[in-house]
């Protein structure tokens, strides 16, 4: 069965009202929504510690939000600078070694020192030493999104939060809100394939479906569907009943 598009409308604005709560405004991009503390936050967006927040963005793998952004502050305070041209120069030892002296490590932590290492090089290299220079030039939120990607152990959904967080939280004037793309991951192809939205766990159908639905801001669906897929979608036995969007949704199990 697929949905026509009043059923189509239907369901989107079902996730909108429910992206609306306070429930899931707080998950709002960028620092585990609320969950960071608020001298981590200041760090990042006061100070404007732009290569420790592509530091955080590289470590956003498989841990708490409020973990992920602890690491870069808590480099800092080790090392006493976040320096590009010096990381740069470190070996994979080197970083590890400083990994060993965290409260809380990243998870793969060889694969992620090397990751440091190549971010730091690209940074120097491509954006004369100075993170800033990603947007620069005035471009518009889908070019820096691609611009994140670029680096070693940055994804589209990595990208995409990246990007919403420089719009969101640092109050970057990137150009067209259209370029901020959902962030996809495995709960929100699971919420886009049951409730109709597309045939297949396919992420790129995905953003096109994002895109088609909301084209003034396809991210809107994002936190709305990874919540939903949190906590009803489950993989198996899903809680459909409660679900917000249950009375909409084609369940398609």
């Amino acid at each position: 069965m697929k949905l026509d598009d009043k059923a189509m409308d239907m369901i989107n604005k079902a996730l909108k009202e429910f992206g609306a709560t306070d429930r899931v405004k707080k998950m709002e991009a960028g620092f585990g929504g609320g969950k960071c503390p608020k001298h981590i936050v200041d760090f990042y967006i006061r100070d404007k510690n732009y290569f420790a927040f592509l530091m955080g963005t590289i470590y956003n793998q498989q841990m708490p939000a409020e973990h992920v952004w602890a690491i870069p502050y808590n480099l800092f305070k080790i090392l006493g600078h976040l320096d590009p041209l010096k990381i740069s120069n470190m070996s994979v030892r080197d970083i590890l070694s400083l990994f060993d002296k965290l409260p809380r490590k990243p998870r793969y932590p060889p694969q992620m020192a090397q990751q440091t290492i190549e971010g730091a090089k690209k940074i120097i290299n491509e954006y004369r030493g100075n993170v800033e220079n990603l947007w620069a030039d005035n471009p518009t939120c889908s070019q820096v999104q691609k611009r994140f990607e670029d680096f070693k152990g940055i994804g589209q959904k990595k990208a995409a939060m990246a990007t919403e967080t420089l719009v969101k939280k640092f109050n970057i004037p990137l150009r067209d809100r259209s370029g901020l793309d959902i962030a996809v991951d495995s709960l929100v192809i699971r919420v886009f394939k049951r409730c109709g939205f597309v045939d297949q766990e396919d992420k790129n159908l995905v953003i096109l479906k994002a895109r088609e639905l909301n084209p003034e801001y396809p991210g809107i669906l994002d936190r709305p569907c990874w919540e939903i897929g949190r906590s009803y979608c489950f993989p198996t036995n899903p809680d459909c009943n409660n679900c917000p969007i249950g009375d909409v949704c084609l369940r398609r199990i």
